[in-house]
């Protein structure tokens, strides 16, 4: 899994996203705001497969659902460097 500099931040994140229904549909904007990211760095990441899971409900709309989001951060949260996967 590859690392990002969100993953420092994953487990405030993760409080921060707590805060709503857990199958709220987030939009691209809204979520780059949680994380802390572009915009772009989601889209990217939904064309290379390193971001959380989408909902595609037309071809120019995508939601991420909030409890899909959190899953996603719980996964990318380590105690130590050293207990990331270097694959």
């Amino acid at each position: 899994m590859p690392r990002h500099h969100l993953d420092r931040h994953a487990g405030a994140i993760i409080v921060e996203a707590a805060n709503g229904d857990h199958d709220d549909l987030l939009t691209t904007p809204a979520l780059a705001a949680l994380f802390r990211v572009s915009k772009q760095w989601l889209e990217i990441g939904r064309s290379k497969g390193y971001g959380p899971p989408f909902i595609r409900l037309a071809p120019q709309v995508v939601r991420y659902r909030r409890g899909d989001v959190q899953a996603w951060l719980a996964e990318r949260q380590y105690a130590h460097t050293a207990d990331y996967d270097n694959g």
